[in-house]
């Protein structure tokens, strides 16, 4: 909080101007611009609120002198730095302070520029002892002096390990190939800086950059990597990028360290750290997958513009951290405030004058009596996708001639994190922190519903690959997993994982170049991996099938799970045909849900299938084709279980009664039907603070418009059971369409709700008010389940 005391005397009646001004240091360069910061130069004000209050009764605060992080070194040894802050009081011109401590005194005199506010003397004395007694004296011209006593202590001796590093988007800022381009030009750009500063180090974002240079570069270029990869000067984490740790399944974030532990294994490389920047989103397995790995250091690096993980805790006070997984597995994990620190702090071009200024609160953090060592980190130099500056070369050397503490020093994190631990007599007293804050900021997966939820079944699918793969390998039969299919596949999903979703203008300009064609990146990785995974299952699955007993031509349904199963199956089939379950030679209930010229798509459902099994189902001529879900009349359908009571206008669900609870499973008071579509309008209308964290940014005006019905809803009667039918649209956005399914089967106690959507982008919710304590929601198809949420939502 910064105070200022107005005289009333400079006030008059009515509308009065007040002017903030920042000034900048006459001898630093104004080119300069701390990293997330509007202005140039090396001074500004970032501020929530301004108050103003009367004091009638008011009396001018004492001094104060505040024991500065400075050090500088002279002939006579270490000269500790202070500053004095005096309130002007009306009628000084002039002040003359004195600073006795430890044997020695500090004077300066002044001619005051101002007639209010506070007078700021900056000094140095020789480096005191704890708790040395210290008088300071004020003289004020004309009016006498006055003296105070009380006690300094020295400022800690501080040891910065200052990591360079440029933040990687896979996209977001340009097109992904042109930010390969861009980053493969900063390690070129790298390889020069250390053949001059040998000193230097440089932590990349992602194992995706490697990746790409080693394509994209001639061989002296990547060997020139390697051996700076080699000697420590360029530090390559286990992660493949900045990844959605919350929308990852368990096996993608194992996953997301082959590639580098290859690189690493096949070059004799050390792989002793992750990080996850930016985007503040780290699952708790997230923990257990790293120090499964031998991964021993985790970075995670906030931003807080949207998700304010660390500005609710003390994670980056007390960094670092063992962060320790569900079970039990830890990390040493520090909390950075964000990704750029350096570039906040010291400005590009470098402007020393800035790290004075920020330094001082920067390390406000730590200077607290539970932090045993006097090392902190500062983490990450530039912002996303940018070319290397120089600049951040010539930092520690031009810093550390002015200043001996507090002294910086360059380092990889991986290695920065190691000296932590050697720093701290008992590392295993680093404070423990368990569970996790949600996956903040995750929002790119509810813009692009429809990449979102087939990416959810990919992931559970390559899985049935891999198993189906080693199933048929197993057999003898000669078969070989396709592997270079598969770990292509495994790729697709990694930059699906990875935290850019779409340009930074898609907000705004959702219609231009860079926005469609991003989408369209991310759609695309979607689908590529889709397109391999099926080749995988087909294949592998044709080769099991050849090792069953089996007539030609039968159905054969897996289970790769390791439990009994149900599963919905489509199956296209001559017209007239039906299919049989093996197991029982009867045919099972299907339902007719597509046509065409000589065949009919059916699909039905393969109960039963055993755990790590098979089930066979044979296609035999039936007595008529299948038919279709005819209308039923009404408005309620029935099983042993359930009762189903629609409204026909609207195709809301009006009653779900569970009959064996003997309970009505909807919330008919809400003021929401049960999975009703709504879409929400007000939110892009930019700054507000459901976009941006902010105590002062506007509260956007949110619309809530429910649909209205295309057509009646209806009921439909097949051999599966009773299925519900509507399809709705919104008058504020007439091209979306919404269609919802409700399924009652008569021999299962369950019932399945599907809706679907047209157009995947933000604003559509989907409600469930439920008097249910607990609703199991499936998202993006039977593959993939979310787990048990709260009804109401």
């Amino acid at each position: 909080m910064i105070r200022a005391w107005i005289p009333s005397r400079l006030l008059k009646p009515g509308v009065n101007r007040i002017v903030i001004v920042a000034r900048d240091s006459s001898r630093e360069r104004d080119d300069s611009r701390p990293y997330g910061f509007p202005w140039p130069g090396s001074s500004g004000v970032v501020y929530d609120a301004v108050q103003f209050r009367h004091e009638p009764n008011m009396e001018l605060t004492q001094p104060e002198v505040n024991v500065l992080p400075f050090y500088r070194n002279s002939a006579g040894g270490l000269m500790q730095e202070f500053d004095v802050r005096i309130p002007i009081r009306p009628g000084d011109s002039s002040l003359q302070v004195s600073l006795e401590v430890g044997g020695q005194i500090w004077r300066e005199k002044r001619t005051l520029e101002h007639t209010f506010g506070e007078a700021l003397f900056l000094g140095r004395v020789a480096e005191f002892k704890q708790g040395s007694p210290a008088t300071l004296t004020v003289e004020r011209e004309g009016r006498g002096s006055e003296t105070w006593r009380f006690a300094l202590n020295p400022a800690r001796k501080w040891k910065l390990l200052v990591m360079p590093n440029a933040h990687l988007d896979v996209g977001y800022t340009d097109y992904a190939a042109k930010v390969s381009e861009v980053q493969a030009r900063s390690i070129d750009r790298l390889i020069e800086i250390t053949r001059q500063r040998p000193e230097f180090r440089f932590t990349l974002d992602g194992f995706w950059i490697v990746e790409e240079f080693l394509h994209g570069r001639r061989p002296e270029s990547v060997e020139a990597f390697i051996k700076l990869a080699r000697s420590g000067n360029i530090a390559i984490p286990a992660c493949y990028g900045s990844t959605f740790t919350g929308f990852a399944s368990l096996e993608n974030l194992v996953r997301s360290i082959y590639p580098s532990a290859r690189f690493a294994r096949e070059h004799g490389l050390p792989l002793t750290f992750s990080l996850n920047t930016d985007v503040p989103s780290y699952s708790w397995s997230y923990a257990s997958v790293l120090a499964s790995a031998g991964v021993s250091n985790f970075l995670a690096a906030s931003d807080a513009y949207r998700g304010p993980l660390l500005l609710y805790n003390q994670l980056n006070e007390r960094s670092p951290t063992w962060w320790e997984g569900p079970d039990g597995g830890r990390v040493l994990t520090w909390w950075s405030r964000h990704y750029h620190q350096a570039g906040s702090l010291f400005s590009f071009p470098l402007n020393l004058t800035a790290g004075r200024e920020s330094l001082p609160r920067f390390l406000q953090a730590y200077d607290h009596p539970h932090r045993t060592t006097d090392v902190a980190l500062i983490y990450g130099t530039q912002v996303e996708n940018v070319d290397i500056h120089a600049g951040q070369a010539d930092l520690v050397g031009l810093w550390n001639r002015e200043y001996a503490y507090p002294e910086l020093q360059y380092g990889g994190f991986g290695e920065a994190m190691e000296m932590m631990r050697r720093l701290e007599p008992d590392p295993s007293k680093f404070p423990v922190t368990r569970g996790d804050t949600g996956p903040y900021w995750e929002d790119g997966l509810g813009a692009n519903a429809k990449a979102t939820s087939g990416h959810r079944s990919n992931m559970v699918r390559i899985l049935s690959a891999e198993v189906l793969g080693a199933a048929a390998l197993s057999t003898g039969s000669g078969f070989k997993p396709d592997i270079r299919t598969l770990e292509a596949a495994w790729q697709r999903l990694l930059l699906t994982d990875e935290h850019s979703w779409h340009a930074d203008c898609s907000v705004r300009e959702p219609h231009s170049h860079q926005s469609l064609r991003q989408g369209d990146e991310k759609d695309a990785r979607v689908q590529e991996a889709s397109r391999m995974i099926d080749a995988l299952l087909s294949r592998s699955m044709s080769a099991l099938s050849d090792s069953i007993s089996v007539p030609a031509g039968t159905l054969v349904v897996f289970n790769t799970l390791s439990w009994d199963r149900d599963g919905w199956v489509e199956h296209d089939i001559n017209r007239g045909s039906r299919v049989v379950d093996l197991s029982t030679g009867k045919p099972v209930p299907m339902e007719a849900i597509g046509e065409g010229r000589q065949i009919q798509r059916v699909r039905f459902l393969a109960a039963g299938v055993p755990a790590a099994g098979y089930r066979c189902y044979a296609i035999r001529p039936g007595p008529a084709p299948v038919r279709a879900p005819e209308p039923l009349v009404g408005n309620m359908a029935e099983s042993p279980f359930y009762r189903l009571i629609i409204d026909p206008a609207t195709g809301n669900i009006r009653s779900l009664y569970d009959k064996q609870a003997e309970r009505e499973l909807i919330a008919t008071n809400s003021g929401h039907s049960f999975a009703q579509a709504l879409y929400v309008s007000g939110g892009d209308s930019l700054p507000n603070r459901l976009v941006q964290f902010s105590s002062v940014t506007p509260v956007p005006e949110l619309q809530m418009h429910r649909p209205v019905a295309i057509s009646p809803a209806i009921l439909l009667k097949s051999e599966l059971g009773v299925e519900l039918r509507g399809a709705f649209r919104w008058r504020k956005s007439p091209g979306t369409r919404c269609e919802s399914d409700c399924l009652i089967m008569p021999g299962v106690s369950k019932l399945s709700i599907t809706s679907r959507r047209n157009r995947l982008f933000r604003r559509r919710r989907f409600t469930w008010p439920s008097l249910c304590p607990w609703i199991l929601l499936v998202f993006g198809g039977p593959h993939k389940t979310d787990g048990l949420t709260r009804s109401g939502i």
